[in-house]
């Protein structure tokens, strides 16, 4: 099996007007990822491994569908294994969005 190296931080280009946050909490990621949801205007790119059923998952897939609504296009990826107790959900909800698309990667 051949190793994929990757070449160190130093040697990728550097992109302008980039910046980053270091959340510290769950409830920091909930609502920075809520307010880009929001904000977002053209498309939103979504890729999570763990997602569980409950109260933050209810109130982010609201607001996919609100922006799918809107007409953002909304791209979500999801772990096969890490997403299957909220999968079958997650087809049912984006069914009726013709601008939500719904990826699994690593197939159980």
């Amino acid at each position: 099996m051949a190793v994929r190296r990757y070449l160190p931080m130093e040697s990728r280009p550097y992109r302008f007007n980039n910046h980053f946050k270091l959340l510290l909490s769950g409830d920091d990621f909930l609502t920075s990822v809520l307010a880009g949801i929001e904000s977002a205007r053209h498309r939103i790119l979504f890729e999570m491994y763990l997602v569980e059923p409950g109260h933050s998952f209810e109130l982010l897939w609201q607001k996919f569908c609100e922006a799918a609504n809107r007409g953002v296009s909304v791209f979500i990826l999801l772990d096969d294994f890490g997403s299957r107790l909220v999968l079958p959900r997650c087809i049912q909800l984006s069914q009726p969005h013709p601008t939500m698309y719904l990826s699994v990667y690593n197939p159980i």
